[in-house]
């Protein structure tokens, strides 16, 4: 244990971190020095540089594998996979084969993307806002799906519907929506959902 100038906390020396970034492509990765819990650190990060237009954005994956000084986490390199979204660029997806189970982890890169109707609510359409991660789709903006053996344990934020293959995970009911924005009449949508697990 490494005792810190402050006397009242020791950092733990027995793990050590592997700091995986997938995505490469038009960015730089950098080690500096930065002064940590009252001791002299190191830290990685990765940057990138572009002219954006209006809404456009862009997403980092950061992977952090913890591990003891013994284990060589370069076994992980084969085990965690970048996941193209359908439609092409929609969103941030990657897949890591753990011990005994496939995480998939996907979010949107626009989450304005739904919104198609100025005058009426809700305003969006699930198929105006799904994104497809290999099995999964869905109209949320962040999935985080954990398949161990045929057992499928997930949580998903903001959404109306979800699918898994050809099985429906959750479908949200119709309601009836008021407040038209064009003082018309109250009509049924279909509205989102905080998140589902």
């Amino acid at each position: 244990m490494i005792k810190s100038e402050t006397g009242n906390r020791k950092l733990s020396t027995d793990k050590q971190l592997f700091i995986y970034f997938p995505l490469t492509k038009y960015r730089l990765e950098g080690v500096e020095k930065q002064k940590r819990h009252y001791q002299d650190e190191m830290f990685i990060h990765q940057t990138t540089a572009q002219h954006f237009e209006l809404g456009e954005t862009v997403g980092f994956i950061t992977v952090l594998i913890p591990h003891s000084p013994q284990d060589f986490p370069e076994k992980w390199l084969n085990k965690i996979k970048l996941v193209n979204s359908e439609p092409e660029n929609a969103g941030l997806g990657i897949r890591i084969k753990a011990e005994d189970r496939i995480i998939t982890i996907g979010v949107k890169n626009n989450l304005r993307m739904d919104i198609i109707r100025d005058w009426r609510r809700p305003k969006y359409t699930y198929e105006s806002g799904k994104i497809k991660f290999n099995e999964l789709e869905s109209n949320g903006d962040f999935i985080f799906a954990s398949l161990k053996k045929s057992k499928l344990d997930y949580t998903i934020v903001n959404l109306t519907k979800a699918r898994y293959n050809d099985q429906i995970l959750f479908e949200a009911k119709p309601s009836v929506f008021g407040l038209a924005f064009d003082a018309g009449p109250d009509m049924s949508g279909i509205g989102k959902l905080r998140y589902w697990r």
